[in-house]
């Protein structure tokens, strides 16, 4: 038997069924838009699908044939109530791109302002809908074959179908936008396009036009081995885009705290002085202080190595389920984030003599070791926590595509020095050292007070201990279990006393005994299921 063929035999049937990664993307191609927009949400969770299948689709280009010029026009005229001539001094009727959900044109405005004006296909929503009934349909047979998957396949298409509806609402893509071009007016490293709300409706949205390259097509460049050996690309900077990608990522993140969750390739533009350009904005995230603070400590712990500090940091942001075992989920995460820790505290030259063309940075592996990990041992990664997680690695699967030098470990450290400088100096300018002034003048003052009442309970035997003890929720659950099994053996035998009476025909009725026996059945069958659960 020959090498090839015996590899073959040993490849999963998963695998040969969809003919592997570039086997999955041809698959999802031939299928359609919908489909082509589900490998793009799961190029962006490599927490969901191993890294070379997301490798492969983060080549998948949602291009597909414009719909006409007149169908366009229909759809401008029907939401602006006008013809377009009376906003636009010109528009062109070739689109500059055309997605599978909307496609965009080049316009000016009466006063020479050139703006990109997306306009939605029509029908696409009733089109989405069919294509998420075939992909529910698909998802059911997956979790029927009896496999085990990291994720279950239903809950993963209605995240996408959350994700989609988002995409399809521009007033909501609108307000995502006019946000964060308001917090990144002035920065020299990203470019947030100017939105026009007056040219705005739920299917047609206008903004700034951004001049520059799609990254989309700096990689199918590199990709062809055009300009593979040189630092630059079409022109382009590849090591300073890329730096400008994870850090705008970053400041967006932890300084805006509203950030664009859909990093796509076709979503980003490199600009004039290798600026990034971010267009497309249905799919927005917002991260509150609380988890902006574990954020930093995570991070932080991990930039030092301190393992356990990283475990702290997550375990007060994941959700347990009744099947999560905080336990073995403590023991898998330290065990998966030990070879992370260990590239990540060896040297720069040694990571970069060991580093496969398809690593990611230490960090980036970190951060996809614990999803994997919160998943297995069923944990609930909050939706806002998982857009960050999803923004900050395909930034840095982006820079590894354009064969960058930085990561999101060297962009980082910088970054988060610079941060914790920022809030150091505001915590102690004059008001924020008032305010700490004053509590600290209260604590020093309330402190002998409570020290001494606290010695008085102890002497006079009152001081009471409240101690909070917590079971493992699988054994709380099988508790629980056997609790309703009891109650439910206790009614069983109670319906069967009443039913062995013999004046219950005479008290009640002949036809008393019927409800009770129909009882009395169900009653048992309850205790058939729940003692099978039990097993």
């Amino acid at each position: 038997m020959t090498e090839t063929a015996t590899s073959t035999r040993r490849r999963s049937l998963p695998e040969r069924l969809v003919g592997g990664p570039a086997g999955f993307r041809r698959r999802l191609e031939r299928l359609g838009p919908t489909f082509i927009k589900i490998g793009q949400f799961l190029a962006l969770r490599p927490d969901l699908v191993p890294q070379e299948y997301s490798d492969e689709l983060m080549h998948l280009l949602d291009r597909v044939p414009p719909m006409p010029w007149n169908e366009a026009r229909a759809v401008l005229r029907e939401e602006l109530k006008a013809d377009p001539g009376e906003f636009f001094a010109h528009i062109n009727p070739r689109p500059a791109a055309a997605g599978s959900l909307a496609q965009a044109h080049a316009a000016r405005l009466k006063d020479g302002t050139e703006v990109a004006v997306k306009i939605q296909r029509p029908g696409i929503r009733e089109k989405i809908t069919r294509d998420l009934g075939r992909a529910r349909r698909l998802a059911l047979l997956l979790e029927l074959s009896g496999r085990s998957f990291i994720a279950s396949p239903r809950e993963v298409v209605e995240e996408f179908a959350r994700w989609l509806a988002q995409e399809v609402d521009f007033t909501h893509e609108l307000k995502n936008l006019e946000r964060l071009y308001d917090l990144a007016a002035g920065s020299s490293f990203q470019k947030i396009p100017r939105p026009y709300p007056a040219l705005s409706t739920q299917r047609v949205l206008t903004s700034e036009f951004l001049q520059g390259i799609p990254v989309s097509d700096l990689l199918s460049t590199l990709r062809s081995g055009r300009d593979r050996e040189s630092g630059r690309v079409l022109g382009v900077d590849r090591d300073r885009l890329a730096a400008n990608l994870i850090r705008g990522s970053l400041v967006q993140i932890f300084r805006y705290q509203f950030f664009h969750a859909d990093l796509h390739p076709g979503n980003l533009i490199a600009l004039d002085e290798d600026a990034i350009g971010f267009v497309d904005f249905g799919l927005c995230a917002e991260l509150d202080e609380t988890v902006r603070e574990r954020q930093m400590r995570y991070v932080a712990a991990f930039y030092s190595g301190d393992a356990e500090r990283m475990f702290d940091a997550v375990s007060d942001i994941l959700v347990p389920s009744e099947e999560t075992d905080m336990d073995a989920f403590r023991a898998d995460f330290l065990a998966e984030l030990r070879v992370p820790i260990s590239r990540g505290q060896s040297g720069r030259r040694a990571r970069e003599e060991t580093r496969d063309e398809r690593d990611r940075s230490p960090i980036a592996d970190g951060m996809v070791a614990m999803l994997r990990t919160a998943r297995r041992h069923r944990l609930h990664v909050p939706v806002r926590v998982l857009s960050m997680y999803k923004a900050l690695l395909t930034a840095e699967i982006v820079a590894h595509e354009l064969g960058a030098s930085v990561d999101l470990r060297s962009v980082g450290r910088e970054f988060f020095l610079e941060l914790q400088r920022d809030e150091f100096v505001r915590a102690i300018e004059p008001d924020n050292l008032e305010t700490s002034f004053l509590s600290g003048v209260s604590f020093l003052r309330d402190s002998p007070g409570q020290f001494r009442r606290l010695l008085t309970e102890l002497s006079e035997g009152r001081y009471e201990l409240n101690v909070k003890i917590s079971e493992a929720p699988r054994v709380r659950r099988v508790r629980n279990r056997r609790l309703r099994l009891l109650v439910t053996a206790v009614l069983s035998v109670s319906v069967a006393l009443l039913l062995a009476a013999p004046d219950l025909t005479v008290a009640l009725g002949a036809y008393a005994k019927w409800p009770a026996w129909a009882a009395l059945a169900l009653l048992y069958l309850s205790i058939f299921v729940q003692w099978r659960r039990l097993r």
